[in-house]
């Protein structure tokens, strides 16, 4: 059901909320394993800033288009994105 298949995400939604704004909780340093992040119009918003908190961003990109399941709708376009993001990530 809807209601189930967006329990896990509520759940991991609350845990880093509490994580980012627990005043009382040691500040935790990010993942040093370099990220890239490719954010899509028709999914939930991830500023730069808040993937900073978590891992290291060595890329981030706004996509003119596309959702949730961006790879199916503009595979070209993803396969594009995944490879120009590995070059600069090695680069």
């Amino acid at each position: 059901t809807a209601a189930s298949s967006v329990t896990s995400y509520a759940e991991e939604t609350r845990e880093m909320y509490k994580a980012m704004y627990n005043p009382f909780k040691k500040s935790q340093k990010p993942n040093s394993v370099p990220a890239a992040l490719s954010v899509y119009p028709r999914e939930a918003p991830v500023p730069q800033e808040w993937a900073e908190r978590f891992v290291t961003v060595k890329r981030y990109k706004k996509m003119p288009k596309g959702g949730h399941f961006a790879a199916l709708e503009l595979p070209e376009d993803f396969a594009e994105d995944i490879t120009d993001a590995f070059k600069e990530i090695a680069s």
